[in-house]
């Protein structure tokens, strides 16, 4: 049921991705965690149907919502099961920010002073 909207190619060390449009469950490319040049779109009708299907499975990297009306967004953003919630964009990671998953995708932080953390160990020194 999915359409290939873009098929990848490769020039030289650069391979653009594959995107699939109107993915469901069922589909591997939906329901499991692809690290590899693939996009897989679906569309909604409501927000609550986004954020059901979306934490359906058992990861929990990030989510990416295309929108124009971020407002209708704001009080559902935090409902979403995935370690990084993304507008207008793919999920990435920056130097400055946290960056992790959540359930199967991982635990944990890198990046940030929320990954720094993850590196050091706390010792309780008492004098007295």
């Amino acid at each position: 049921g999915a359409r290939l909207v873009v098929a990848w190619k490769r020039e030289q060390c650069r391979v653009s991705p594959n995107i699939l449009e109107n993915c469901s469950a069922g589909m591997p490319a939906w329901d499991e965690e692809l690290f590899g040049p693939v996009l897989a779109t679906r569309t909604f009708k409501t927000i609550d149907e986004a954020i059901e299907e979306s934490n359906h499975n058992d990861f929990g990297l990030g989510v990416s919502i295309m929108t124009q009306n971020f407002a209708q967004w704001e009080e559902h953003q935090f409902k979403f099961e995935e370690g990084a919630v993304f507008y207008n964009s793919i999920v990435s990671s920056h130097p400055k920010l946290p960056f992790g998953g959540v359930k199967s995708s991982g635990f944990g932080r890198e990046l940030g002073v929320w990954g720094m953390h993850s590196f050091v160990n706390v010792q309780t020194v008492v004098r007295s």
